[in-house]
């Protein structure tokens, strides 16, 4: 044991050199002493932060001193990451795989890979399925439905019926890789923002199985994959002479059918998935004001838009106006 001060409550450092301190403490219950413990005070450099124990007598405090100090020395931060039963558990594990020849690391990810209990084991297609009912119970918007239900479709078609606990990084890596679009424009493989959309899209199909049970916890796949920077650019503002021409062309088109939508977009500023919507009924043209209700809002919730004389104008002059239906 390292020598101790001669003070009435004893501190000293072990092992020496280690900065890691053994103090005694006073068993204080209720006003009264009842001998003394040992108290271990492991610094913050070790561990990331402070890490005390206590125990009955001096010689387990510096046992436990020393195997944390050796620890750290041979792991680093990494050995107080574990519980003291795991650190055993490991221990344990290493020499029942001595005659197998597999390190603890080979062992476990085997495991991970091929272990799975039989009423938790579903395909890709079953959890997809799973995913788009809980989505439609949970009242989604039916087009948000639709994309992901489309984004996921052709990921289910190549893995559909492999178990999604066994599906790795790396073949989800290839298969991105290897993934076309189905028109002309996309025939050489998606763009930076529709491949980083079905990664986004992949990342919470993954995380659904993980909350399900379906795969280990903790264990995304697609955490592996990088998601592919966005360029933004700047949106294009129309000139006035760009505008007039949209806007009589509008006009023209199927009787002025488009005038309405096209109005609205350029001077309210409504998103297209909420002008497909739009009723007459949702506009006041004596008020000059366009109501965006909960059931059409993106958010769910009621909007009250002010238009400004000259989208007045445009919507008056269009021979759509006295039609009940949608804008289109």
């Amino acid at each position: 044991m390292a020598n101790k001060d001669q003070s009435p409550l004893k501190g000293w450092e072990y092992p020496a050199g280690s900065d890691i301190r053994i103090r005694e403490v006073i068993n204080r219950y209720e006003g009264k002493d009842f001998g003394v413990s040992y108290r271990v005070s492991i610094p913050a450099k070790f561990a990331g932060k402070r890490v005390l124990k206590q125990f009955a007598d001096s010689k387990a405090a510096e046992e436990w001193a020393d195997q944390q100090y050796r620890g750290f020395v041979a792991s680093g931060k990494a050995h107080f990451e574990l519980t003291s039963t795991q650190h055993e558990e490991a221990i344990k594990a290493i020499f029942a795989l001595r005659d197998t020849g597999l390190s603890l690391l080979e062992a476990a990810e085997f495991t991970k890979e091929h272990y799975k209990p039989a009423d938790k084991a579903v395909t890709v297609s079953e959890a997809l399925e799973k995913l788009l009912a809980e989505k439609e119970a949970g009242n989604l918007r039916p087009r948000s439905i639709r994309d992901l239900r489309n984004r996921l479709r052709p990921f289910a078609e190549s893995f559909g019926e492999k178990p999604i606990h066994q599906l790795k990084t790396p073949q989800i890596q290839r298969w991105l890789d290897e993934l076309k679009g189905l028109s002309a424009d996309s025939v050489e493989g998606f763009s930076a923002r529709s491949l980083k959309n079905y990664i986004v899209t992949l990342k919470t199909f993954f995380n659904f199985a993980i909350s399900k049970g379906y795969r280990a916890k903790g264990d995304n796949p697609i955490e592996g994959i990088s998601v592919p920077k966005i360029d933004w650019e700047v949106p294009a503002i129309l000139t006035i002479e760009e505008t007039k021409r949209l806007l009589k062309t509008a006009q023209r088109f199927r009787e002025g059918g488009l005038l309405p939508l096209v109005a609205l977009g350029l001077f309210a500023g409504i998103r297209t998935s909420e002008l497909y919507q739009l009723h007459w009924d949702n506009i006041d043209l004596e008020e000059g004001i366009v109501t965006i209700d909960a059931t059409i809002a993106k958010k769910r919730r009621l909007r009250v838009i002010e238009l400004t004389p000259n989208c007045v104008a445009w919507l008056t002059a269009s021979n759509q106006l006295q039609q009940a239906g949608f804008f289109i």
